[in-house]
């Protein structure tokens, strides 16, 4: 559902010279607003801090109904505006429009989107507004949606099956089925009743239980929904048989609130997590047999809020449990304080990059065991990894999407108890798709400093909006990381481009080059130039997930048909796992690891490496394993 493009972005208000990011964030003239039946646009008004700077506004369905952005919201849409940079349209594809900026003022945006009856939610519900500037100041609205719902509609309740309590706040995902992932959304009320205004059709009803620790997972039920129709689809969930209970600290008492506890069910390959609350407690139900019990900044990282304190750890951070029905397990988290460190920049064309993972191996002297310490770098890109003294046998850091130096990263270090010498990891983004072409006045002159925006609709993130300006020869580039179809538009103020857009879908491993836009040039209308499709060069991607357990998805691209072996190795070249040795056709291909060794014996956390050669290309890249 993208609700984004029900939207309408304004300023209605004059704003001071002086504005430093984003200051206010208004609905229809407030920061509240209650909408009851269908508008023909909402105005959301907004500063921003100077022309070219991109403000973006996410929307989020607060299914807890408590006004702030949590762990428990769900982000449905994202979009992009560009201060200075307004609408690229397409007259055959009227659909396909790229919002932009329509004031030509700095430091005020306005962007006019009209809504219809297929651009709405299809239920009640609150939803929050969340505009960002490049200088990371932010600003909330919140929507309240209260539309009368008409036939055909699909309803039902979410009860306790054992109490027949009702269950509000809980997310109701309903999907067609032949577009599985096209989601419509709503939320239980405190009756525990929700309703749907849907188009006749068939639909998969599912409830969205990922912070829901007290229930087992409901079934997915398949419903038919005739025109003029109401369906009911009521849920009885049944409570978890077995929980984990605890508290995560410091040593010297003081709770530790945000963390995530993540229980792993070994017999039935099922996922469970949760978060410790401000007085650092937590409850995880959990199904019976043997559960790995887990606290680590990884998942934290992942799935919670990113806390965890900078230079700790958690002695006992992973313990397995075998749980049987009715019982109750107490596990503790004490957070202890490094006696060393290890610290440094992750940086990005010398700028700081927040959340990269960074990890070490190391030694302890007097045990000779083996340990894996994290952590996360921090806004500035400085990060601080706590340690024993002894060996640091590897330091390795990781971020999705992005290429990491030195790749294999740091070995053999000797720590003391003492703060050591800094190591810095360099950050790039990987090549794996691109588009690239020109911008011309006429076919001998290029048109230098137009702005190029490259869309796609599909991408709730930053990813999936890209602006650039041409160089002097009328150049422009994008490096793609999300695959999917993508529009790519240029914006001269008060002139036309032929042709108004280029569509392009992306694969792995490809890329386009070539692509023309003209200026004003209608007569050149039936020869525009599509561009090129071409293979990238040998690329090695980033795993995934990286850390992992108990397995993780290895990718690669291969510009041409040839022999390629693929191995895991320990971290002094010790082969682990024979993966591949095969003759591969060119493109995007994929391996699984599941943490064995050529024996099937599982092997122990760690930094392994992956190498991969076909032909004379080589590569290598780290992967943790995280038990």
């Amino acid at each position: 559902m993208k609700f984004l493009y029900t939207l309408c972005l304004a300023v209605l208000a004059l704003v001071p010279s002086d504005v430093w990011g984003v200051s206010y964030l208004n609905v229809n003239g407030t920061s509240r607003t209650t909408v009851t039946r269908v508008p023909q646009k909402i105005v959301l008004s907004s500063d921003v801090a100077s022309f070219g700077n991109k403000l973006a506004c996410e929307i989020f369905i607060d299914v807890n109904s408590n006004g702030i952005i949590d762990h428990s919201d769900q982000r449905i849409d994202f979009l992009s505006v560009c201060d200075g940079i307004g609408w690229i349209r397409d007259p055959e594809s009227p659909e396909n429009a790229i919002p932009g900026d329509e004031t030509p003022m700095d430091s005020r945006i306005q962007t006019t989107l009209f809504t219809n009856s297929e651009k709405i939610p299809v239920s009640s519900q609150q939803m929050l507004v969340r505009a960002t500037d490049e200088d990371q100041s932010t600003a909330i609205a919140i929507i309240k949606w209260k539309l009368e719902l008409v036939p055909p509609i699909i309803q039902g309740r979410v009860l306790d099956k054992e109490t027949d309590e009702a269950l509000s706040h809980i997310c109701v995902y309903v999907a067609e089925v032949d577009y599985p992932d096209h989601k419509f959304t709503a939320i239980t009320d405190e009756k525990g009743v929700y309703a749907l205004n849907l188009p006749a059709g068939d639909y998969l009803v599912s409830l969205d239980q990922t912070f829901n620790e007290k229930y087992l997972p409901s079934e997915t039920r398949t419903v038919a929904l005739d025109q003029g129709e109401m369906k009911t689809v009521d849920f009885d969930l049944q409570r978890y048989r077995a929980f984990i209970h605890g508290f995560a600290k410091l040593k010297d008492g003081t709770p530790v609130g945000g963390v995530v506890v993540t229980a792993q069910n070994i017999t039935r390959s099922s996922f469970q997590h949760t978060m410790t609350n401000d007085d650092g407690s937590f409850e995880l139900g959990v199904e019976k047999g043997k559960n790995i019990v887990s606290m680590n900044p990884y998942f934290s990282n992942l799935l919670g809020r990113g806390v965890w304190p900078a230079g700790y750890f958690v002695d006992n951070s992973t313990d397995t449990l075998v749980i049987k029905e009715h019982s109750q397990f107490q596990q503790n988290f004490i957070f202890e304080k490094y006696p060393s460190s290890v610290s440094g920049f992750c940086l990005r064309g010398g700028q700081g990059v927040k959340g990269v993972l960074v990890q070490g191996v190391f030694i302890d002297p007097k045990g000779k065991k083996s340990y894996f310490t994290q952590a996360i770098s921090d806004k500035d890109g400085s990060y601080k990894l706590g340690v024993y003294s002894g060996k640091l046998t590897s330091l390795i850091a990781q971020k999705a999407g992005l290429l990491v130096f030195p790749q294999t990263g740091y070995s053999d270090i000797q720590v003391k108890d003492a703060n050591i010498a800094r190591y810095d990891f360099q950050l790039a983004k990987t090549n794996l798709m691109s588009i690239s072409g020109r911008v011309m006045i006429d076919d001998a002159h290029p048109a230098s400093q137009a702005d190029v925006v490259a869309v796609n609709d599909l991408e709730n993130s930053p990813k999936g909006f890209l602006f650039t300006k041409t160089d002097a020869n009328g150049a422009f580039k994008f490096n793609i990381e999300v695959p999917g179809s993508w529009q790519i538009g240029v914006y001269k103020d008060g002139v036309k481009t032929i042709p108004p857009m280029h569509y392009k879908y992306l694969s792995p491993g490809m890329k386009y080059t070539d692509l023309i836009f003209y200026l004003d040039k209608i007569n050149l209308a039936d020869s525009m130039d599509e561009g090129k499709a071409k293979l990238t060069s040998f690329d090695l991607l980033p795993n995934s997930p990286n850390p992992f357990n108990p397995q993780t998805i290895i990718k690669f691209v291969l510009p041409n048909e040839i022999r390629t072996r693929v191995e895991v190795l320990s971290v002094v070249g010790k082969r682990v796992k024979f993966l591949l040795n095969d003759e591969l056709s060119s493109g995007y291909h994929t391996l699984v690891w599941d943490g064995t060794d050529d024996a099937g014996n599982a092997m122990a956390s760690g930094v392994y490496l992956c190498r991969v050669k076909a032909g004379q290309e080589d590569a290598t890249q780290t992967i943790a394993l995280l038990r």
